[in-house]
């Protein structure tokens, strides 16, 4: 059934000036052509002095490793994001940005993440029952359900109260203000002044301020109940609100809390349920993978609820998310801007030069993968894993700026899929295949329309301790 895998179609040739831009605005990635796929380093003209796509591992390896002090963020993904997220862990450099992510670590530690499983057990178990209860009346829009269910694990884990936040409010906002990424990183790339009002900044502007309100008031809510001296801390905000009174004067103050909740709220909520969505949405068009899993679930598990002691077991289940986040990466293009010259792969870099690593790209890549836009688990058996490019794979990005968050989000994919795919059959209504949009994750254009219906009698056990 890989013939009906959403795929983007390169264009037959680089499109002119007023095309690049119309659909660089629309949906950037349909402007990608097929050389990107086929070669190592490929330039693609366009505003600015265009774009130098990086597609061969060692050459990925070069820019995020190696020479990674030659490259800072893009000029265009900070103009997009810093209103949103300030100078918070995603956005910025240097001295701020290892301080922000070593006080952040301990709440990724094995220890630590194990901890949560039992919250994300419990919004996968609530989110089975909710679709059980709701597609018996009508399809589920699946990656509707899905940012829902990832909202609610963050919630239950990082926050500790799923009641603190207004889930559906937050959903919309967030949705509203990534879905203008594409027009605002274009007007950016222009260099048109920020006052110009584009289509869609007002509403962006409306989503950004309420989400800033929102994490206000779940952070004075936390600060009025009070935070024990020298308690460790249980959650991420927390972590945080610590932060706040252990750094020096003016390091990290209110509105670095507030910036780095929001960022953890909205690239974990947004990420990690658009991975859940696409794997489900894979499994639902190859019975025999489904069929797998479920007897993996089977043998390990014994009927039980998935723990962190079956993690390592469930062997097939891992290859199915990591063939899922190879065809769909959340984030599916990096963008970095060269701050001193440098040599990638015998190739001189100017300074200010953009250079795009697209794990979509890389994934898709004609000389790193055998039938790259088919859907195969087998990828990534023990044996075929072992022989790749550490760099020929990236859906957490890579080098120093790797996903801080990769195993909580790789621990909750495996525990939500597992859940839902023992207890719900799956099957889509859409009529044709998604097209592929990409904001700063990579949404299906339909939200996945689906049918989902009972495997068996809902185990109401499951949530046991």
């Amino acid at each position: 059934m890989d013939e009906a895998l959403p795929r983007v179609v390169p264009p037959a040739k680089t499109p002119g000036l007023f095309a690049l831009l119309r659909l660089s605005a629309r949906n950037p990635i349909e402007v990608w052509p097929r050389e990107v796929y086929e070669e190592d380093l490929f330039h693609l003209p366009g505003p600015a002095g265009g774009l130098i796509f990086l597609s061969a591992p060692e050459l990925v390896q070069e820019a995020l490793v190696s020479s990674v002090n030659a490259f800072g963020r893009s000029k265009e993904f900070l103009d997009t994001i810093r209103p949103l997220v300030g100078n918070s862990i995603v956005a910025s450099d240097g001295p701020r940005w290892r301080f922000q992510r070593s006080f952040c670590a301990p709440l990724f530690r094995p220890e630590q993440i194990d901890k949560f499983s039992q919250g994300m057990l419990d919004a996968s178990v609530e989110a089975a029952e909710r679709l059980i209860a709701s597609s018996e009346h009508k399809p589920i829009s699946l990656l509707a359900e899905m940012m829902h269910l990832s909202l609610t694990s963050i919630a239950k884990t990082m926050l500790s109260d799923q009641a603190m936040l207004n889930s559906e409010r937050v959903i919309g906002a967030i949705s509203n203000y990534l879905k203008e990424v594409p027009k605002a990183a274009l007007y950016s790339t222009l260099g048109l002044p920020k006052w110009i009002l584009r289509p869609g900044k007002k509403s962006q502007l409306r989503a950004r301020d309420f989400l800033h309100i929102e994490m206000k008031r779940i952070i004075d809510e936390r600060k009025a109940r009070g935070l024990e001296t020298g308690r460790c801390p249980d959650d991420l905000l927390d972590l945080l609100l610590s932060a706040e009174k252990q750094a020096e004067c003016g390091a990290f103050g209110e509105k670095d809390v507030l910036h780095n909740l929001l960022t953890f709220v909205a690239a974990g909520y947004e990420t990690t349920g658009v991975a859940m969505a696409w794997t489900i949405y894979l499994v639902s068009l190859h019975p025999e993978t489904e069929n797998l899993i479920l007897a993996e679930l089977d043998e390990v598990t014994r009927g039980e609820p998935i723990k962190p002691c079956h993690l390592n077991r469930l062997v097939y289940l891992r290859q199915v998310v990591s063939e899922s986040l190879r065809l769909y990466p959340p984030i599916a293009a990096m963008a970095r801007r060269v701050v001193e010259p440098v040599t990638i792969g015998g190739n001189r870099l100017d300074k200010n030069t953009t250079v795009m690593i697209s794990p979509y790209v890389i994934h898709r890549h004609r000389k790193l993968w055998d039938y790259p836009d088919h859907f195969n688990p087998d990828n990534f058996s023990p044996s075929r894993a072992a022989g790749r490019h550490r760099y020929a794979y990236l859906p957490f990005g890579a080098g120093q700026r790797i996903c801080i968050g990769m195993s909580f989000a790789m621990t909750e994919m495996l525990i939500a899929v597992g859940t839902l795919v023992r207890t719900l059959r799956f099957s889509s209504t859409a009529i044709r295949p998604p097209n592929l949009q990409l904001r700063i994750a990579l949404h299906p254009s339909d939200g996945l329309p689906m049918r989902a219906t009972r495997r068996g009698q809902v185990n109401h056990d499951l949530k046991a301790d």
